[in-house]
């Protein structure tokens, strides 16, 4: 309910804008209107300025938009096969597209970490019983990961899985401790996960994510502007590009929040006229 207003509202601009951006937005529109630029970035096989976050998103909505025809028309019995052939097919598109530098934003290379994300909701719903069976496999598994990654940044030719596996895995770990320590005294992280200033960031992130790479373009130009350097031709100091990016960094929250309050909160709240669950309460003879 939050993504789509907001997102529409921010190509739309970047397009009105187009000649001032940097990019390609006013040929690539169709893409980025469609929720398909990571194939655009794909066909280009480069990034795109201020554009190229994007891609994340496209791989998103679009697995959103297979990914209930699977829940509901496969039998719950061949569910978990289904999450690992997603899983598998993920790590086999890496693989297959090893040498291809944008391979990465294909929607099926992302299949690893949705399945990932997907067992451990398996899990939840139908094996809660095991579920700690479950979270010790995974932090073994995270371990080795961190252990292969590493060994991979070493020397390249040690590829165990793909990097992003990896990771996938690693935060697959971290997300099965909240959720099988979330009511357990045992949760040392608890005071982390509970802190109010990353709560705010988490509930404005969306923004952050958004125009993370807008925002220099709009303010770096215009301080050098001020201040009269010209990177090109200048060295700037260390301590100027600190303040930059340091007033980048306020600038983005700050528009994050504005974005969060006055967009993204309005149209949450139309959640409310769109309630699905089930009333279960019996019924009483002036109900009927």
């Amino acid at each position: 309910m939050r993504i789509f207003p907001i997102y529409y509202l921010f190509i739309f601009l970047l397009l009105i804008f187009h000649n001032y951006t940097g990019t390609h937005i006013q040929s690539a529109f169709p893409y980025f209107v469609t929720y398909t630029s990571n194939y655009y970035f794909f066909k280009l096989q480069d990034w795109d300025g201020m554009l190229s976050h994007l891609w994340s998103l496209s791989v998103e909505e679009q697995f959103y938009l297979l990914w209930p025809w699977i829940i509901i028309f496969i039998r719950e019995k061949f569910l978990l096969h289904a999450i690992i052939i997603f899983i598998l097919t993920g790590i086999i598109t890496q693989y297959i597209f090893i040498h291809n530098i944008m391979s990465d934003v294909l929607t099926t290379s992302c299949f690893d970490s949705f399945g990932l994300g997907a067992l451990l909701a398996w899990f939840t719903v139908y094996k809660a019983d095991v579920l700690n069976k479950f979270y010790k496999y995974i932090s073994i598994a995270a371990w080795l990961s961190l252990i292969f990654g590493m060994a991979m940044l070493i020397n390249k030719k040690l590829l165990f899985l793909p990097a992003r596996t990896h990771i996938s895995i690693i935060a697959l770990w971290l997300i099965t401790y909240i959720v099988y320590k979330h009511n357990s005294d045992g949760m040392r992280l608890k005071w982390l996960f509970n802190n109010s200033r990353l709560i705010f960031i988490g509930k404005i992130s969306y923004g952050v994510y958004l125009y993370h790479l807008v925002v220099p373009k709009l303010t770096d130009g215009m301080v050098y502007r001020i201040l009269k350097i010209h990177t090109e031709e200048i060295h700037s100091p260390k301590w100027l590009e600190l303040m930059i990016k340091g007033g980048n960094f306020i600038f983005l929250i700050l528009l994050s929040w504005l974005s969060w309050k006055l967009i993204e909160k309005p149209f949450l709240s139309l959640k409310r006229y769109f309630d699905y669950r089930k009333d279960t309460s019996p019924k009483t003879a002036i109900d009927i």
